[in-house]
């Protein structure tokens, strides 16, 4: 079956909508659907059959589904931003500030509380565990100071890795959902097509959650991640849209797209593409036996207990905490930075990137705790404790991104190899049952281990032969952030469990 992408437009009050249609980065056939009437389908995918010379009834098999399913995620986000306020203004700080003016004064007063609390990372983190999750305790500050960042000029981008049912997506929405409606973008999958026809403005200072992006080379697939990485990277999307017209003739229209957006998704891959793993913080989700157990624990807790609606007042206090901070437009100063860049480490070229992540990292926790910061004017003043947390929170992702550290799984599985073979040779399917991990998932980690020198390759698989490996060296995983205390001659540190 070829590929084709869909766009589909709100129905806004309609009963047919703009449906459009993608094959190879340009639109191939448009028309206006009943996409709720089942003949009204078939009859476009009949049209659409005769415009690409292919049986309707098959594209209506491969395709149907899909577009009901994007209908309905179209119709819930406009819903969405209708409901953000009254009028069309896409602008976030407008939103939150007339949104903040309806929130009932003890919400407001409670999270005007949690804005002056020194203690203010713990009880996010405390919250986030209230609303479900279990240990996970940097990935979650970490998402939440990524979707704080959506509020700056460069915010931040991350990435949670790790393998299937280990909770990747779970803490996503976790910590997604204590972000109000005008702040955030769920989406299940992105379609970049789909990017060009939000209403102007509907990405700027956004906080985009999403599912694992599809990988290949197929043209759309390519096609999504340049969207992507243009959108993360320059902070807004231009494409020459190739458009049919009423005439039937192709035409040329530039649409723009301005964000700059925040930005979070998850993937079971280890080793991501370098054009995305430079633009990213990599996270690891936690897949121990220790972390399970809190899980487990964590799930037979909350089912001892009756369901109540503290989680409403809880999400209400930090949507309006949100709309606190997020009122304005921020302007954020490093009086340090100088004494930073001195002590920071330059031996690779990934070290700009480290550098901007690190700066992004230290704005938003001055963002996050600016009711707790000095101000010059309008700028707010960037503290110490700011760079104590960035420290905290970057250090292992900075090494990943080097090279430097590998998946947390990845060193259980060696220290469990080293205890059950030792000097001798082991299969990829004896790791596999060794280390309690799926196939996939221990091919990933070998080659990681391999190309960190801690085990080589004796012979390759092939066919139901699995390859055979052994251990060489030790693994260490090395630091690249300047510790707080050779960068401060005093100073006072916030810490978290």
């Amino acid at each position: 079956m070829i590929p084709l992408n869909f766009v589909v437009t709100p129905h806004n009050g309609s009963v047919r909508r703009l449906v459009m249609v993608w094959e190879n980065g340009a639109e191939v056939f448009r028309d206006k659907v009943d996409v709720d009437n089942a003949n009204a389908r078939k009859r476009f995918f009949e049209r659409l059959g005769q415009t690409l010379q292919r049986p309707g009834q098959e594209l209506a098999r491969a395709f149907e589904g899909m577009l009901l399913n994007l209908a309905d995620e179209v119709d819930k986000a406009a819903k969405e931003q209708a409901a953000r306020g009254n009028g069309n203004s896409t602008d976030p700080f407008e939103i939150a500030r007339r949104e903040l003016e309806k929130t009932p004064p003890e919400i407001v007063a409670e999270a005007e509380r949690m804005a002056n609390s020194p203690e203010l990372l713990r009880e996010v983190y405390d919250d986030v565990c209230t609303l479900g999750v279990a240990g996970e305790a940097e990935t979650a500050l970490t998402v939440w100071l990524v979707g704080v960042s959506r509020l700056l000029a460069s915010p931040l981008a991350a990435v949670i890795v790790g393998p299937t049912s280990t909770g990747k997506s779970h803490v996503l929405q976790k910590v997604g959902a204590l972000f109000p409606p005008e702040a955030t973008i769920k989406l299940t999958q992105a379609s970049p097509q789909s990017w060009f026809y939000l209403p102007p403005g509907s990405l700027r200072h956004r906080f985009v959650t999403l599912g694992e992006r599809p990988q290949g080379e197929t043209p759309e697939v390519v096609d999504a991640n340049r969207s992507w990485r243009e959108l993360v990277s320059e902070g807004r999307l231009v494409k020459a849209v190739a458009t049919r017209g009423p005439d039937g003739q192709m035409t040329t229209e530039v649409v723009i797209q301005e964000g700059p957006v925040a930005f979070c998704e998850s993937t079971t891959k280890s080793k991501l593409l370098d054009e995305d793993a430079s633009r990213m913080l990599i996270l690891n989700s936690d897949d121990s036996e220790e972390q399970t157990s809190r899980v487990v624990k964590k799930v037979f807790s909350d089912a001892s207990k009756p369901q109540s609606g503290g989680c409403e007042t809880l999400i209400a206090k930090h949507w309006a905490f949100q709309r606190l901070i997020g009122s304005h437009p921020p302007q954020v100063v490093i009086p340090f930075a100088e004494q930073l860049a001195e002590k920071f480490p330059v031996d690779r070229p990934e070290c700009r990137r480290i550098a901007r992540h690190c700066v992004a990292l230290i704005r938003a926790s001055t963002l996050a705790h600016q009711f707790q910061r000095e101000r010059d004017g309008e700028a707010i003043i960037a503290d110490p404790a700011d760079y104590y947390v960035a420290y905290r929170l970057l250090q292992r992702p900075a090494a990943r991104l080097l090279g430097r550290e590998v998946h947390t799984s990845f060193e259980r599985l060696l220290e469990k190899l080293k205890a059950a073979v030792g000097d001798g040779e082991f299969s990829t399917k004896e790791a596999a049952d060794i280390g309690g991990m799926t196939p996939q998932w221990t091919r990933q980690a070998l080659r990681a281990l391999a190309e960190q020198g801690a085990i080589e390759q004796v012979s390759p698989g092939g066919g139901p032969k699995s390859a055979t490996w052994r251990i060489i060296g030790e693994y260490h995983g090395r630091g690249v952030l300047p510790e707080p205390e050779k960068v401060f001659t005093s100073s006072r540190f916030l810490t978290f469990r």
